[in-house]
């Protein structure tokens, strides 16, 4: 095993711990899923841009809790220009579009998905709506690619399957928190 999978085996067992630690403190709050486990998910590496155009890859991964679930993004190099501070905020551009995520402790960014999984049938629903989540992160916006080409007015992106899952309509951006 390489020192860097290594490394990233260690932070994400440190992030699963993190919110393991937290769980006491959620326990039998409104939104809490009492179905749900702590869950880390990988779904493997994601370009990412910076506001100021620096070029860079990551670890896209999520975790699921009972109280929420977030997308993950490890970064191979964390830039000097970054706020490194707990709680501070960064903009990148994901192939799905632009996205604000948290500082965390350890460097990771985080993004929330859903913040009251309660509507979410049981762990393996909150998989699946991960899975497919994480999925939509690196699908590139084909509304965004149609307006930096002016090839159209406006293309649809399609719904997914977040859509039947949820039973309810839902468009990608909605889901994802995009602007």
């Amino acid at each position: 095993m390489s020192e860097l999978n290594r490394l990233i085996l260690h932070q994400l067992a440190g992030i699963k711990q993190y919110y393991a630690k937290v769980a006491p403190r959620m326990d039998g709050l409104p939104m809490c899923h009492p179905g749900l486990e702590i869950k880390v998910q990988v779904d493997g590496w994601c370009p990412f841009a910076t506001v100021d155009d620096l070029q860079g890859r990551g670890l896209l991964a999520g975790v699921i809790t009972p109280w929420c679930i977030n997308a993950l993004l490890l970064p191979l190099v964390w830039p000097l220009s970054w706020p490194k501070r707990t709680g501070g905020e960064i903009e990148l551009q994901l192939p799905a579009g632009r996205f604000v995520m948290l500082v965390n402790e350890g460097g990771f960014l985080s993004l929330s998905l859903l913040s009251e999984p309660r509507q979410l049938a049981d762990q393996q629903a909150a998989e699946a709506f991960l899975q497919e989540a994480l999925r939509l992160l690196k699908t590139p916006d084909t509304e965004q690619v149609a307006a930096a080409d002016n090839t159209a007015a406006s293309t649809t992106a399609p719904g997914g399957g977040l859509q039947a899952m949820l039973d309810k309509p839902v468009s990608r951006r909605g889901i994802l928190g995009g602007s």
